[in-house]
């Protein structure tokens, strides 16, 4: 057993990217969550990247089939997470 890298590498960026260009369909605010859409079958590798990048403003995910709950502290770090999908999608 080995602990995981500590902090996002640059990789952790790339596979992002590349995961949220291919199989994002929608992300969501609702209140202190964010509601993110994948391509059937995605929604957890989508959200092994968003926990690998590192996000200070994320307190934890949870991945269905399709779908991903993002969970933040506030609405403000909600909406700062929806804003850092937008911004890496669109990359």
């Amino acid at each position: 057993y080995t602990l995981p890298e500590a902090g996002a590498t640059l990789r952790d960026r790339h596979v992002l990217e590349r995961e949220l260009q291919d199989y994002l369909v929608q992300a969501e605010q609702a209140a202190n969550i964010v509601v993110v859409k994948t391509l059937s079958g995605h929604a957890q590798s989508v959200c092994e990247s968003i926990d690998r990048i590192g996000w200070s403003e994320v307190v934890g995910t949870i991945a269905g089939e399709n779908t991903i709950f993002v969970a933040a502290r506030s609405e403000r770090e909600a909406a700062q997470i929806v804003k850092n999908l937008s911004e890496v999608c669109s990359e």
